[in-house]
This record gives C-alpha cells, structure tokens and sequence, in this order.
C-alpha cells in the first residue's frame, strides 16, 4: 500500500511537471485536441464541463477532467470519478495559479498527461 502511494506521488509530480513546461513560453505550440471528434461529430465540452461541475471539482480540476475526458471518448472502462481523483491529486501538488487547460493545448502535452493518468489508475 505505502509503496502504490509513492508510485502515484512520483506519476503527480510527472504531471505537475508536464503542465509547469506547458505554461512555459518557450513552449508556443499550437493546440491541438487528439480526440475532438466522436463519428464526425464535435466533442461536446460543455457537457464534460458539466459532469465535472456535477463531481464537485474546482476549476483547475475541471480543466484537466475536460482535457483528460475529450482524450478518452471512446473509453468505455474508465470511470468519470477515476479521472475526477486523479484531477483533485494533480491539483493538490501542482501551481495554484497554473492555467492547466491552456498549458495543455499542445499534443505533446496532453499524450503525456494521458501517460500519466493511465499509470495512475492501474497502481
């Protein structure tokens, strides 16, 4: 248990980390959703925003439920409150002020981030 615990504090700091490079100016990539599109049609992010709004997250929790959640529109085995945990252990650890949607338009950024979610629910 102690040791699934440091696992998941090591896989937070990894993301805290990916999203302080994202905000980072030298990084000006332009943004790019990987899973935007469901069948040909846009992903609805209001009705995301609005199911994490229902979970009681914050807004920073919020941004990274939406990014995380438009990634995995076809994900029928990931739970809305395995993403909401993992949003509220990001949020914890990383920069309050930290624009965790915008430091999370680039593609490099929001594979890694689904890197670390995905390691995160399977510790």
């Amino acid at each position: 248990m102690q040791a699934d615990q440091v696992r998941k504090g090591m896989i937070i700091s990894k993301t805290c980390a990916v999203i302080a490079k994202g905000k980072s100016p030298q990084t000006t990539q332009p943004g790019y959703s990987l899973q935007s599109m469901r069948h040909g049609e846009p992903v609805n992010e209001d009705a995301i925003r609005a199911k994490a709004k229902q979970l009681g997250l914050d807004q920073q929790e919020q941004d990274l439920f939406v990014v995380i959640k438009r990634n995995l529109v076809h994900s029928k085995k990931v739970k809305d409150g395995q993403i909401a945990a993992f949003a509220k252990h990001v949020v914890q650890y990383c920069d309050s002020e930290a624009d965790i949607y915008n430091a999370l338009k680039g593609i490099e950024q929001q594979m890694a981030v689904m890197d670390h979610f995905i390691r995160y629910i399977h510790v």
